[in-house]
C-alpha cells in the first residue's frame, strides 16, 4: 500500500468515525428498512423477537411450511413469512429475504439470527444495554451516508472486549448474524457453505464495501449451543466438516481445513481479508 493509499484510508477511517458520532447522538426517528429473523424449529425461543418486541421493533419471522402451526401459536399473522419449501437450508432462506425485500420495493433489508439476545453499546469501558430501535437506527444513519456498502453488521459481544478506544466500524470483514444488506449486489448465498463467510467474501471480490459495527454489538450463545437452527439441517453428521470443506474450495487463498482440540473441523483464516482495499463513498447531496 502507497503513501497515498494510506493517507486516503486514515482520511476514509477518520470521516467514517466521525458519522458513527454524529449519527449515534442524533439517529434518524424512524426505521426504513424491513427486518426479518431467521427461525427454524425454535417457536419457543426467547430471542431476538421478544427484544424487538419490548423495544417497538417492527419484524417478520421467515419460518418453514412445517413449523408455521407452532409459530402462528405464538406470532401474529402478520409477522410471519412462510417460505414455500421445507428444509431447503439456510442459503435458501437469506436469499428468500433479500428477493422478498427487493420485490416489495426495499433496496436493502435486516437479517437477524433468532437467537441474538440483545444489543450491546460499549463506552466508559462497560457494556451497556442498548435499545434495539436506536441500535437499527444508528446502523441505518451511517449506511445512508454511503453509496458503495454490500452489507453492514453488528460484532459479537464476546469478540469486542474494550473496544472503546479503537475505531468504532472496521472496514473490508466479515459480516454475519445481525446484518443490513444492500439488495442491488449480484452475489447470492450459495448452498453448503458457511454461508455468511462466502457472502462477505463475494461482496468483497466485487468490490463493495463490507462494515463490522464494533461499538455496538449483539449478544449471542456460542454457535450450534441450542436446540432447532442449523442443528437440525447443516450441522448434522457431516454437515459441519462439509460446509468447511467447501468454503476452503471456493477460497483457497484464503483458509485452510483444520481441526479443533476436540477433533471437530473449522477452516483457518489465511489472511482472509487481506487484500481489499476499496474505501466507503459518500453520497453527494
Amino acid at each position: 500500500m502507497t503513501n497515498d493509499d494510506l493517507k486516503r484510508k486514515r482520511l476514509a477511517l477518520r470521516l467514517l468515525e466521525d458519522v458513527f458520532h454524529s449519527v449515534n447522538d442524533k439517529p434518524p426517528q424512524q426505521i426504513t428498512y424491513p427486518i426479518y429473523i431467521l427461525s427454524k424449529a425454535r417457536s419457543d425461543i426467547k430471542g431476538i423477537a421478544n427484544v424487538f418486541k419490548d423495544d417497538g421493533v417492527p419484524f417478520r419471522v421467515i419460518v418453514e411450511p412445517q413449523d408455521a402451526p407452532d409459530y402462528e401459536k405464538v406470532f401474529a399473522p402478520e409477522q410471519l413469512l412462510v417460505l414455500r419449501y421445507d428444509n431447503k437450508g439456510i442459503s435458501y432462506v437469506r436469499n428468500f429475504a433479500k428477493q422478498y425485500s427487493a420485490s416489495q420495493g426495499f433496496d436493502s433489508h435486516w437479517q437477524f439470527d433468532d437467537n441474538i439476545r440483545g444489543f450491546i453499546e460499549r463506552f466508559s469501558g462497560k457494556p451497556n444495554r442498548m435499545n434495539a430501535s436506536k441500535a437499527i437506527r444508528v446502523i441505518e444513519g451511517v449506511y445512508s451516508h454511503f453509496q458503495n456498502i454490500g452489507g453492514i453488521g453488528l460484532a459479537n459481544s464476546a469478540f469486542v472486549f474494550s473496544y472503546d478506544h479503537k475505531e468504532p466500524i472496521v472496514l473490508n470483514t466479515q459480516i454475519y448474524c445481525g446484518m443490513l444488506l444492500n439488495n442491488r449486489t449480484i452475489p447470492s448465498f450459495r448452498a453448503g457453505v458457511v454461508e455468511d463467510t462466502d457472502y462477505s467474501l463475494q461482496l468483497l471480490t466485487e468490490g463493495w464495501v463490507t462494515m463490522s459495527v464494533k461499538r455496538i454489538s449483539i449478544v449471542k450463545p456460542a454457535s450450534a449451543s441450542m436446540k432447532g437452527g442449523l442443528n437440525v439441517t447443516e450441522y448434522t453428521g457431516t454437515g459441519r466438516t462439509e460446509r468447511f470443506q467447501k468454503l476452503v474450495s471456493y477460497w483457497p487463498d484464503r483458509f485452510r481445513l483444520s481441526t479443533h482440540s476436540d477433533g471437530k473441523a473449522r477452516a483457518v483464516p489465511t489472511n482472509a481479508y487481506r487484500g481489499f482495499r476499496q474505501l466507503p463513498m459518500v453520497i453527494k447531496n
